[in-house]
Order: structure tokens, then sequence, then C-alpha cells
């Protein structure tokens, strides 16, 4: 096998890698939005009785994007949270990786 050879498989490999990443991705924030419009729909449905510390209006999740550094400090990956603080549910986290 010649070194243009091993580096076009190389390349294909990585292309391969980077789509599987960015479908994993897509899945996994997806999800993320599913199980908080479900989190929510409970939330807003309730009909109680709730806590005398609950909130009165349900709860809605704000989001957040993260973003973190390597020890090198490149980059090293992020996501998004989701937190809730309800009257059904006093707190509540969905976050995607």
């Amino acid at each position: 096998m010649t070194a243009e050879m091993t580096g076009t498989i190389r390349a294909a490999d990585a292309q391969t890698t980077d789509s599987r990443k960015a479908a994993a991705r897509h899945w996994f924030e997806t999800l993320q939005g599913a199980l908080i419009a479900a989190f929510e729909v409970i939330e807003r449905d309730a009909i109680g009785p709730f806590a005398a510390s609950a909130q009165a209006a349900p709860g809605q999740f704000v989001r957040k994007a993260w973003a973190r550094t390597d020890h090198g400090g490149a980059p090293g990956g992020g996501g998004a949270m989701a937190m809730l603080h309800g009257r059904v549910f006093e707190k509540a986290g969905i976050h995607a990786s």
C-alpha cells in the first residue's frame, strides 16, 4: 500500500468518524428536546396539590450552551444544559454533551 493510498483511507475514515459524531450529536440533542418538552408538559398540566413552598407558575427549562478546554487549552468538548425549577419538579436537569 502506498503512502497516498494510506492517506486516502485515513481521510475517508476521518470523514466517516465525523459523520457519525454529527449524527450522534443530532440524535442526543433531539432526545434532549423531546425530554424537555415532556417534562414541561407535566409541569404545565399538573393540577396539584403542590408543596406550600412551590412557585405558582409552571417551571420552564432554561437552556445554556457550555464548552470546555482540555489541559492544553484546546477545545475539549461541550454541549447544552437545561435546568428547570418548578412546582412539580423542584429541580430537574437534562444535559447533552
